[in-house]
């Protein structure tokens, strides 16, 4: 599990740090901090100093939470402290704690539709057309990815979720140029989630029917418009709350109405989706560059989902090939 840099800055209370290079002090919500040493591109121990009360019990809760990296098991090491905090110090803190300074990953979008690379707004799949203005020479699923090497890569098979073909192949041959893919081919029972090696399966809502509940695995897509999750109009924050009663790995919050608008929801709208839950969560949708991203980290989502925002120019290439925002 990878640790997130962060600024140095006073705070109430001060963990002693373990014999580590790179240590960096990370400053918390309410005051709090820590010392954590990080290596941006390898998965480093994350040390979190908390009061021998707080450890009871609650460690393998805590390790449950963080250790899930695309199948890689973080190292997490707790140790005594002596530090008297001036409020309750609950597990939601701590996991806040812990979830504010991993990195973020940087995940490149790309939707499929007649075996093209396509680009769109808004979810208006019939007004969708070839990607022939970006960074790519080519729209072709496979040369796309080599062209651009993304570390980590979300593919909508806009075809399968329409229900009038797929684009399998290409996307296991695409999958192999990447270290990571989450795949969303229009899930709609258990039978559809393929568990190809190195794809995480995603089970949107616009297409997995009203019982969640029979899915094993992978991660669930909340698919919104404005605001609402597909099709009931559904409020997210519900579905969040509710998630510890479902057997998904994560949460992606998947804003269709802002694809392709390079405009993102108010931040209060964020924070309330993020502190709905302490899952794992991805947001997607109308990420327009850099200060963008930013919040995202801030907030403490796990990942941000993107690409218009890359072929534009307003985020760098090399940043989706590296990513990870630490």
């Amino acid at each position: 599990m990878k640790v997130r840099k962060k600024e140095t800055g006073p705070g109430r209370a001060r963990f002693p740090s373990p014999e580590r290079k790179n240590k960096k002090l990370i400053n918390a919500p309410d005051g709090l901090s820590y010392r954590s040493g990080c290596r941006a591109t390898t998965i480093p121990d994350t040390f979190v100093g908390l009061p021998d009360p707080l450890l009871q019990g609650r460690q393998e809760k805590i390790e449950a939470s963080l250790g899930n990296n695309h199948g890689k098991a973080g190292s997490f090491r707790f140790f005594p402290t002596e530090t008297v905090f001036d409020q309750p110090f609950s597990i939601r803190h701590v996991l806040t704690l812990c979830r504010i300074t991993l990195t973020m990953d940087v995940i490149l979008a790309m939707d499929l539709m007649q075996g093209k690379v396509v680009h769109g707004r808004k979810g208006e799949r019939a007004t969708y057309r070839p990607l022939t203005w970006g960074l790519s020479p080519t729209t072709d699923p496979i040369e796309y990815v080599r062209f651009l090497r993304p570390r980590f890569l979300y593919v909508a098979d806009l075809d399968r979720i329409q229900g009038r073909g797929s684009h399998d192949d290409a996307i296991r041959s695409c999958s192999a140029l990447v270290e990571h893919t989450y795949l969303d081919r229009g899930c709609r029972s258990p039978s559809d989630c393929p568990h190809y090696p190195g794809i995480t399966d995603v089970v949107g809502t616009e297409t997995a029917g009203d019982d969640l509940s029979i899915y094993q695995g992978g991660y669930l897509s909340l698919d919104l418009q404005d605001g609402k999750v597909l099709p009931r109009g559904t409020d997210p924050v519900s579905l969040l709350a509710g998630f510890g009663s479902l057997d998904f790995e994560g949460v992606i919050l998947l804003n269709i109405a802002a694809v392709g608008t390079s405009t993102m929801p108010a931040e209060v709208e964020l924070r309330s989706w993020r502190e709905a839950c302490d899952c794992p969560l991805l947001y997607g949708g109308g990420i327009a560059g850099a200060d963008d991203l930013g919040l995202l980290q801030e907030l403490g989502y796990q990942g941000a989902i993107l690409s218009t925002a890359l072929h534009r120019g307003r985020i760098p290439l090399a940043l989706v090939q590296e990513g990870c925002l630490c």
